[in-house]
């Protein structure tokens, strides 16, 4: 065969087949664009010098980029190769050698890699320059920083040819295996049996499986206690319900189907007759489809929820770390033996004043301890298992750093909480005292902006807050060693000696002088990263979603177009097919956006608990950027199905009659 008439073959086949291939390529620039910007600025020398943390975060990005990039690149490529099975097998049988149709492939390849490297690197670069300027505000230093600061390197460019090389030789010799492997009949055979009959043994062991897991990620959803427990949990929820979201899929869907069958008034109904069993078929080769649909719109309405609110709560994150002063410390007598907690606050505040004048003293008293809490709230000594952190402090200490005129009786205690931990229950008990409960409504949010704990507790004296800890203390500890104060405070004069001096002070006094510049500084850089790996992970999750309707849809418009067109000649109206259509499609579209609203839903407590590390303490802000999210992507989500489904009706209904025929 002759390169120009394989050439000719080629460019046929582009043409044929420009339905699929055109969003596979501009897909594939898009997301090896969003390489480029990755390498841009993980590889970017400023970056380097001034915000290190940012290039930690665009690495990470990029080895979860590439893992979707590989996955989305062989999901669509395995649509376009079931597309075009049937000219294989016919190219085949009319007298194409495997190794002619191998080097179409490739041909069919080296093109499409052109063309994807040319969009991706052009379209990479001026999008980097913009993600530059992007997280340069975010470091809030967009009054130092112009275009002039950016660099390429262009290793940036050989490295997203060589990722899309790697990713682009893998398709091939995948298509290669699926072509050489396998006969013209077989082709044929594959295009004609997609689908199969699934054992109701194995669809039971699925829904039981699913059932069990998903309750499990929900329950741990739900029952979550305290920031760090969410923190820890989160993860195995997120794997738990999306395995048993597949699970359901594939078993709960056909036994609901099913069980529609056994009903006869809704199953002889003369449009749900052919739409259930259209969707029986459907869903023995969609589910796994489906059930990505689903855990992908979950991830994108979690992923660009927690992205704004990060934006958002990166001022208050500062704020609350650094009590708007230069300085911070935490200053403790653990280990220090014959030591006052009191004695040696004096004397780091002297040390600190031999070097700097010091201005607007922030002084805040209090313990931290890790308890056991049983039934009716009872507070016990921590052994193996410590259920929560509480942090203790006197009525008069809590009066005067916000400001209040609490007063105690002897046996009440001042109580708010980052969890749930207590219920509602009006008592507590330690040891054999019984305390009444008093909400600290007034002081709640600025309470919980400085928490470091689970519960915050205010104790009427000093004299009672000893005798708790030693209720609550194992006998061989040291009381002492969970008293701190923190101290924070502004340098007038002499910020440059006492940064000089401030390795002596922790070498005395064992304490270290936090700058406050320097922290906010990194919390920045920390807000930065977080937000610019969301950034990129959603615009990668929102081209797979569209992808993957889209291949699905235009898939099934060809199967399902022989499948109509048999319903016509057999005599059904063309309104009812139209309404048999409509009506799966609706199934199909509305039913991974309702699981993920409800996997979203349950997971409201917790996320809002993780999202509180970075800053968020007010409820009603969170609530309102969450489910305004949930809104804008599922109205999205319609959109795109809208636009999706106009494609497939086009193919469909071609060749179907009109109904007045």
């Amino acid at each position: 065969m002759t390169l120009r008439l394989m050439w000719k073959l080629v460019i046929n086949n582009f043409k044929s087949i420009r339905m699929m291939v055109v969003p596979f390529i501009l897909s594939l620039s898009f997301i090896f664009g969003l390489h480029f910007i990755l390498l841009s600025i993980s590889m970017n020398d400023y970056f380097h010098r001034e915000a290190e943390m940012i290039t930690t975060f665009a690495i990470v990005a990029q080895f979860i980029l590439f893992l979707l990039s590989v996955s989305f690149a062989l999901y669509a490529n395995q649509f376009m190769m079931h597309h075009r099975k049937k000219n294989f097998a016919l190219s085949m049988m009319f007298g194409m050698e495997k190794k002619h149709l191998c080097f179409l492939l490739l041909i069919e390849n080296i093109i499409e890699f052109v063309i994807i490297a040319v969009i991706s690197v052009i379209g990479g670069f001026l999008f980097s320059l913009l993600m530059f300027m992007f997280l340069n505000k975010v470091l809030q230093r967009h009054h130092h920083v112009t275009l002039a600061d950016f660099t390429l390197n262009m290793n940036v460019v050989w490295l997203t040819l060589l990722i899309l090389i790697l990713v682009m030789g893998l398709i091939f010799l995948v298509n290669i295996v699926k072509v050489t492997l396998q006969n013209p009949i077989q082709l044929v055979q594959k295009e004609n049996n997609q689908s199969q009959r699934i054992k109701k043994v194995r669809l039971i062991i699925l829904l039981v499986l699913g059932l069990v897991l998903l309750g499990s990620g929900y329950y741990l959803a739900l029952t979550t206690q305290g920031i760090f427990h969410s923190l820890l949990t989160i993860f195995e929820a997120m794997l738990l319900v999306f395995v048993g979201t597949y699970c359901l899929f594939m078993s709960l869907s056909l036994f609901t189907l099913k069980g529609l069958q056994r009903i006869p008034r809704v199953y002889y109904h003369p449009v749900l007759f052919f739409s259930i069993n259209g969707m029986i078929s459907r869903m023995k080769t969609d589910a796994i489809s489906l059930a990505n649909m689903s855990v992908i719109c979950t991830f994108l309405i979690a992923t660009i929820g927690l992205t704004i609110m990060t934006y958002q709560g990166a001022p208050n994150l500062v704020k609350t770390l650094t009590d708007q002063r230069d300085y911070t410390t935490v200053i403790t007598v653990e280990n220090e033996k014959n030591k006052s907690l009191k004695a040696k606050t004096e004397k780091v505040l002297d040390d600190v004043q031999k070097y700097a004048t010091i201005s607007q003293l922030k002084q805040r008293y209090f313990v931290i301890l890790g308890i056991d809490i049983k039934d009716n709230n009872v507070f016990d000594v921590a052994h193996n298992d410590q259920k929560a952190t509480v942090q203790f402090t006197p009525e008069k200490e809590y009066n005067r750093v916000f400001n209040k005129n609490l007063k105690l009786a002897p046996n009440e205690l001042g109580i708010t909480e980052n969890s749930n931990k207590l219920g509602k229950q009006k008592s507590i008990q330690i040891g054999d005292q019984m305390y009444s409960r008093v909400d600290l409504k007034d002081t709640r949010a600025m309470i919980r902006s400085t928490m470091e704990s689970d519960i915050f507790v205010v104790v009427p004296d000093e004299q009672q807050l000893d005798q708790i800890l030693h209720t609550l203390l194992p006998a061989d500890k040291n009381l002492q060693n969970y008293k701190r104060v923190d101290l924070a405070f502004n340098v007038d004069e002499g910020k440059h000696a006492l940064e000089q001096h401030s390795m002596d002070i922790l070498k005395k006094d064992h304490v270290q002088l936090t700058n406050t510049k320097e922290m906010s500084r990194l919390v920045y850089q920390l807000d930065s990263g977080l937000i610019f790996l969301g950034v990129i992970i959603s615009a990668a999750l929102i081209t797979i979603l569209f992808l993957i309707l889209y291949y699905k849809q235009m898939v099934e418009a060809d199967e399902d177009q022989k499948r109509y067109a048999l319903l016509s000649q057999l005599g059904v109206e063309g309104t009812t097919i139209r309404k048999v259509i409509n009506q799966q499609l609706r199934w199909l579209f509305t039913l991974p956006a309702l699981v993920a609203i409800i996997h979203t839903l349950v997971a409201t407590k917790i996320i809002y608990k993780v999202i509180s590390v970075l800053g968020v303490q007010n409820m009603w802000q969170f609530a309102l950027v969450y489910f305004g999210v949930l809104v804008i992507v599922v109205v999205c989500y319609g959109l795109l199905c809208i636009g999706v489904s106009t494609i497939y009706y086009n193919i469909v209904y071609r060749g179907l009659k009109r109904p007045h025929e």
